[in-house]
C-alpha cells in the first residue's frame, strides 16, 4: 500500500498532498509514468484527476518537493533506482496538478514544466516527511 506524508494536505483537498509507497509494490508502475499521464484519486468525497507535470529524482533529505504549489496537486514518492538492491540512495518524485479536463482530453505539451527528469538542489524544509501508518480513505 501507500501512506500519506504527514505535514502535507489531506487527500482530495486543495493544497499539495503527498503519498509514499514502495518501489517494488504499489508504486512499481511509476517507472513507466510520463509527463501528461493522469492520476485519478478517489476519496469518500469523490474523485479528482491530476495531470503529471513534473518527474524528478532527489536525495532522501530533500523535502522541498513536498511544499505547496500554485495549483492543488499530488506528489508521489518512491525509492530510486527502481531495481536497486538494498536501501535505494535516491527518491523518485512524481508531481501532478489538478486538472479540469477529463482523461480523454488532449494534453498540451506546453503545460508541462519539465521535459525530462531533473535534479533539485538539496534543500531542507520545515515539512516533516514522516509516513503515516493510517490508510488513505479511498484509493490512489
Amino acid at each position: 500500500g501507500v501512506g500519506w506524508i504527514q505535514g502535507t494536505a489531506a487527500p482530495g483537498t486543495d493544497g499539495n498532498f503527498a503519498v509514499a509507497g514502495h518501489r517494488d509494490g504499489f508504486f512499481r508502475r511509476l517507472k513507466d509514468i510520463k509527463l501528461g499521464d493522469t492520476i485519478e484519486v478517489e476519496t469518500l468525497d469523490g474523485s479528482r484527476t491530476y495531470v503529471v507535470d513534473d518527474l524528478t529524482i532527489v536525495d532522501p533529505s530533500n523535502v522541498s518537493v513536498l511544499a505547496e504549489r500554485d495549483l492543488p496537486s499530488v506528489t508521489l514518492v518512491t525509492c530510486y533506482p527502481f531495481y536497486f538492491v538494498g536501501s535505494a540512495p535516491q527518491r523518485f518524485i512524481v508531481r501532478a496538478s489538478l486538472s479540469a479536463r477529463t482523461p480523454s482530453d488532449p494534453v498540451e505539451e506546453s503545460a508541462h514544466r519539465n521535459t525530462e527528469y531533473s535534479g533539485i538542489e538539496n534543500q531542507k524544509a520545515s515539512l516533516n516527511p514522516v509516513i503515516s501508518t493510517r490508510p488513505l480513505e479511498g484509493q490512489l
